[in-house]
């Protein structure tokens, strides 16, 4: 689809995320109006397959930071939120990064 999209910018025209979206709304016959009704199994689903991409995230940063002064996912996502502001406090951090004290 983001093939698609490209081949439809104009020249001259940049990406845009919004417009994207937009574009993909109009490709898949989808308006604001179309709200569908998720049933609980549905929810379940989503849920399990979150958890799950959680569960394979943690196991496979074991293994790329095995030989890091990283230790887990969790100092990366620390790390990573001083990236963009190295001013923060430690709490900020804490709180940004929704972790336990």
């Amino acid at each position: 689809m983001v093939e698609q999209f490209e081949k439809h910018l104009s020249d001259g025209e940049q990406w845009d995320d919004k417009n994207f979206a937009n574009w993909l709304s109009g490709q898949v016959n989808a308006s604001p109006k179309d709200e569908k009704v998720v049933q609980e199994t549905t929810k379940s689903n989503i849920l399990v397959s979150v958890y799950s991409m959680y569960k394979y995230a943690l196991f496979y940063s074991r293994k790329i930071f095995k030989n890091s002064q990283i230790y887990s996912i969790d100092d990366f996502s620390f790390l990573a939120s001083l990236l963009s502001d190295k001013k923060l406090m430690k709490a900020d951090v804490i709180r940004k990064n929704i972790a336990e004290k």
